[in-house]
């Protein structure tokens, strides 16, 4: 059986409002995860689990299912992924067939290509674990880390580091915020997405930009534009 796609959009965000439905380049977000997702052609169907009306509306149109709207309970503040994806894989939005394979994207993942996502089922399928998704290097390394103290003093999170060569420290990395691979099991069982049974994909430096705020809408927008006159295919 072929996987499915999830992905969860709901409607009340906060620090960008109705961002999952912002226009990059003439396309609503939501949509273009939605396109990306479909372009893959890997997946026998792919699903946006939301709580708007309209988003439900965008998301149909590009060639999306919704099944039903997701409950106000899983679309506040305090919802996670994991419930959300373990309510969308419920009998009544899925019937009896549930495929073995899960990919959840994120509505915002405008700069994922169908090539990643397709890497990322294949690293999966060969390597057996619960999870794959994207990761990038921390550049520069976290562990030469600076805070700012309330008494306006800098100080290095982990001082042994001060006198260390780059070259010489361990790379670091962080979760890109895009797109996840899983098994039904683990998605169900709400195992956790870091830990011994997962990997990751490395990608490029920069080469996604988690959108949180309105400044990184508005660098990511810029790029988006800028990648697609670079690399227009």
């Amino acid at each position: 059986m072929k996987p499915i796609a999830i992905i969860p959009a709901r409607g009340g965000s906060k620090r960008i409002p109705r961002k999952n439905i912002q226009m990059v380049d003439g396309i609503p977000m939501v949509a273009r995860a939605v396109l990306t997702a479909i372009q893959s052609e890997i997946f026998s169907s792919v699903i946006v689990s939301t709580d708007d009306e309209e988003i439900s509306e965008i998301s149909q149109r590009f060639g999306a299912l919704v099944p039903r709207l997701r409950s106000k309970e899983l679309s506040d503040d305090f919802a996670n992924t994991y419930d959300v994806m373990a309510d969308a894989l419920s009998t009544d939005w899925l019937g009896a067939s549930i495929p073995e394979y899960i990919c959840c994207i994120y509505p915002s993942s405008i700069f994922v290509r169908p090539s990643h996502l397709i890497l990322g089922y294949k690293m999966l399928l060969e390597t057996g674990s619960s999870y794959v998704f994207p990761v990038q290097e921390y550049l520069p390394p976290i562990q030469r880390g600076l805070l700012l103290e309330e008494d306006g003093g800098v100080n290095m999170i982990d001082p042994q580091n001060v006198l260390m060569r780059t070259q010489d420290l361990r790379p670091t990395y962080h979760d890109t915020g895009q797109f996840y691979w899983g098994r039904r099991e683990a998605w169900e069982r709400k195992v956790s997405i870091f830990g011994k049974d997962s990997k990751g994909l490395i990608c490029k430096p920069y080469e996604y930009i988690d959108i949180d705020t309105p400044e990184d809408l508005e660098l990511a927008v810029t790029l988006f534009k800028a990648r697609k006159l670079i690399e227009p295919n």
